[in-house]
């Protein structure tokens, strides 16, 4: 059956080495990730050990975790040290001060498997607190010591999430040392160091280009080049958390993750290995806080689970994950926030996800405000004038005419209005007013995210404004076998007589790729806007119907038949499912806004929506046309007819709307950048006339196609 798409569950073993003599007996625990609780049973090991080897699945690699018991600021555990003050010589994270009262834990252990990181957690309160750790391997001298701050992230509460400091990269050590210093009313519990070895992967060697070595698409803000999960090898049977979605994106968190210490390219992967076991298993977050990570060298990886072009709800910044995307940074050598700014690769990678995120969703300026959801809708911002950019995706921007009514003659396309922000900064921020790209760490040094603004501004060109078409329009001339886009007569694709047009963002970029599909082979082929690759495969039969969709919610849509006479779905890379009746019109979208295409269908000669999970909806007549889409920006597809025979459009609980002609092809979308899907239809070519019309409500009217083509978007 078709299913979300999250890997089931497997059990996380995790040694707990013992802290008292070296020669005592540490617990080996069992930890049933996924369930409500965890299932614990205690048996001998002989010695403090990383886990067994998993060695690489086609889940990635599980890295092995010894944890260290610290016990208690005033019960410390066995071999461990508690005193008032701080250790002599042993560093205090930026900004903390020796405050009469203070009190540490110091633990020195030698003697242990090799381990590449640490990570020191406690439950209760994080304020005050102050990791140091350093390690040395068998008779080397000690290393320097690093300093870890709390580190913020998850929402809620849950079993086995606890607080915790940053992640710290140390190298290769058989040895440890850890200071563990708060200075505050309530002292945290259970104090607890986990060693982590990511272990080492073929891939791991492989050199990866820059980011800002690749060229961004002339046409549009493209996305740039991240590094999927599967990349860095991230074994998925570790993450236990089902993706959620805000409905749309207002605003980007810059989040330090500041593991420390000069690593190197082949290092990046092993960090983000190390990272995510920390933060899913040891934190007990379930995944990645953050939706993207960026290294020092300027390249990108993905982090949280739930596709690149979705919003995805991450666990970076707790009270502002829902409507943000997290972006991780890597320190280098030095803490980003030592430094008056990042450095060039780290801002320039980061400023080109900012404007492709932005340019997916409702039109924003990067350098604005925006509110957050729970909080009153201001999204309002003080930002410079719109700069003279020249950038090509300025071509996108099509003539905007004033609103036309489809009933009548087509107006011609005036020229683009000019655009010029009118928002002003609320005069008194609220806690839920944001900038577009804020800060999620209080000591980051904010003169960092202006030049991060300002360039994202510019690559955003005329993304950033309203008026930008947010699709290109195009025709399928089936008798040739070509699309053809507005403003450009080249042939931007030749298939097989017959084929049918199936364009859906097949990569996760945010765009929509060319596709076709051929009802008498199968065989689907599939432009990828992200990496400019054509693939092809069969799927389908004759008598089928394509159906592409994002059934399970990864940010990817999956090609997909559906079966009329036998009401059966197949999805690559599912099982068949059957729903509906023989003869149903299948109407596939994702009804309940968890982010995912839900199978529905629609009975004419009823007029009748059976949605799967949902209560029935009548709404129709045997000779409309189904045209679900989310008309009102809440992230939900409504239920929604066209009449071909009035020009009347049918939502559920409204009057009817009058937008078109008889005759007119409905071709709902979102055309401009307000969020929501706009009425549109494309009316054929009037008697002796060569063109047709492509009218969209409140924006205009373009001459594209002709007699016998089949309007769609790309891009």
């Amino acid at each position: 059956m078709i299913t979300a798409g999250v890997v089931a569950a497997a059990a996380v073993p995790l040694i707990v080495a013992g802290v008292g003599n070296t020669d005592r007996v540490p617990t080996v625990v069992q930890l049933a990730r996924g369930t409500s609780g965890a299932e614990v049973t205690e048996t001998p090991a002989p010695s403090p050990t990383i886990t067994p080897p998993a060695g690489p699945t086609s889940n990635g690699l599980t890295p092995g975790a010894a944890r260290l018991l610290l016990g208690r600021f005033d019960a410390p555990a066995a071999g461990v040290v508690g005193q008032d003050g701080v250790p002599e010589g042993v560093p205090l994270v930026a900004g903390s001060a020796n405050q009469q009262g203070a009190r540490s834990l110091h633990l020195t252990r030698e003697g242990l498997a090799p381990f590449r990181a640490a990570g020191v957690t406690w439950t209760g309160p994080a304020d005050g607190v102050s990791v140091a750790v350093r390690s040395r391997t068998g008779a080397d001298t000690w290393g320097s010591w690093r300093t870890a701050a709390p580190s913020g992230g998850y929402d809620g509460t849950g079993p086995g999430v606890r607080q915790g400091a940053q992640l710290v990269w140390l190298g290769t050590g058989d040895a440890i040392e850890v200071v563990v210093t708060y200075a505050g009313p309530t002292a945290p519990g259970d104090v607890a160091v986990d060693l982590i070895d990511p272990r080492e992967a073929p891939g791991d060697a492989v050199e990866v280009p820059s980011v800002t070595t690749v060229a961004v698409d002339a046409s549009r803000v493209g996305r740039p080049p991240i590094h999927a999960r599967s990349e860095w090898g991230a074994d998925e049977r570790l993450m236990v958390w089902s993706p959620q979605y805000a409905v749309n994106l207002r605003a980007l968190a810059w989040h330090d993750q500041s593991v420390g210490g000069e690593y190197t390219e082949t290092d990046v992967p092993r960090i983000l290995r190390a990272l995510f076991y920390y933060q899913a298993v040891t934190r007990g977050w379930g995944d990645l806080g953050d939706n993207v990570l960026v290294d020092r060298f300027g390249r990108l990886w993905e982090g949280r689970y739930g596709g690149l072009s979705r919003a995805v709800i991450g666990a970076h910044t707790p009270g502002r994950n829902s409507g943000t995307a997290g972006i991780g940074v890597l320190g280098g050598p030095a803490p980003v926030q030592a430094s008056p700014q990042a450095p060039t690769p780290v801002v320039e990678a980061a400023a080109r996800y900012v404007a492709w995120k932005l340019s997916i969703g409702p039109a924003v300026d990067p350098r604005g405000y925006a509110t957050l959801p729970g909080t009153a809708e201001t999204e309002s911002a003080k930002v410079s004038p719109p700069k003279a950019t020249g950038s090509a995706s300025a071509n996108r921007a099509l003539p905007v005419a004033a609103a036309p009514s489809a009933t009548s003659a087509a107006p011609k396309a005036s020229k683009p209005a000019t655009s010029k922000t009118t928002e002003a900064k609320p005069s008194a921020q609220t806690s839920g007013t944001v900038p577009r790209v804020f800060a999620a760490d209080k000591a980051l040094a904010e003169v960092v995210l202006p030049t991060v603004r300002d360039r994202a501004y510019e690559l955003m060109g005329a993304w950033a404004h309203p008026q930008t078409m947010r699709r290109t329009l195009a025709m399928w001339n089936p008798a040739r076998a070509t699309f053809t886009e507005l403003g450009d007569a080249t042939v931007s694709w030749a298939g097989q007589v017959g084929d049918l047009p199936v364009p859906a963002d097949y990569d996760g970029d945010g765009q929509l790729d060319i596709a076709t599909w051929s009802p008498v082979t199968g065989v689907w082929t599939i432009q990828n806007s992200a990496a400019g690759t054509t693939e092809s495969f069969v799927l389908g039969q004759a008598g089928d119907t394509p159906v592409p969709a994002d059934y399970d919610g990864d940010g990817r849509a999956e090609p997909a038949t559906f079966t009329p006479k036998t009401a059966t779905w197949h999805v690559r890379g599912a099982a068949d499912v059957v729903f509906g009746k023989p003869g149903d019109r299948p109407v596939p979208a994702d009804y309940s806004g968890d982010g995912r295409a839900d199978l529905a269908v629609y009975r004419a000669k009823l007029g009748l929506w059976e949605i799967r999970g949902m209560s029935k909806v009548y709404l129709g007549s045997p000779w409309h046309i189904p045209v679900p889409a989310d008309y009102n920006g809440d992230g939900k597809a409504e239920p929604t007819t066209f009449s071909p025979k009035s020009g009347l459009w049918y939502l559920r609980g409204k009057a009817p709307v009058r937008f078109g002609n008889p005759g007119d092809v409905p071709v709902p979308g979102q055309y401009d950048g307000d969020g929501k899907a706009d009425f549109a239809v494309w009316r054929p070519p009037a008697r002796g006339a060569a063109t047709g019309n492509w009218i969209v409500q409140r924006v205009g009217s373009y001459q594209i196609g002709t007699v016998g083509d089949v309007p769609t978007t790309l891009g």
